[in-house]
């Protein structure tokens, strides 16, 4: 059966496969202007309904959870900037989860860090 992942999807896969902690791979594309990385569960649909329902117009659907490394993170963060059409970037945690915040923002924190070094 044939691949039918988008190369933005696949790379989000191999970002996921590359290390065994947490989640951080179900990366689906769209084709709005605001990337999101959602914590995961159902809090992660109900947000991307309220985001939809308020107008806001989401570049892709990311859920990540189970506690996923720094480095996942900060993978996920860079691919999605590097999309042309982000402007900006949402992250959007349960406060009652297994995943540590800290480790998700310092995740985050790096990504945007490299991508605008990279776009300099």
């Amino acid at each position: 059966m044939a691949d039918r992942r988008t190369d933005f999807e696949r790379e989000a896969a191999k970002i996921d496969s590359a290390h065994h902690r947490g989640v951080a791979g179900r990366l689906i594309p769209f084709d709005g202007d605001l990337g999101l990385l959602i914590g995961g569960g159902d809090a992660s649909l109900t947000t991307m309904d309220a985001l939809l329902n308020s107008g806001l117009k989401p570049a892709n659907y990311c859920e990540i959870g189970g506690n996923p490394s720094m480095w996942k993170v900060k993978e996920l963060t860079r691919l999605i900037l590097r999309q042309p059409r982000v402007s900006k970037l949402a992250v959007i945690m349960n406060v009652v989860s297994n995943t540590r915040v800290d480790l998700v923002a310092r995740g985050v924190v790096k990504g945007v860090l490299e991508c605008v070094s990279e776009c300099a």
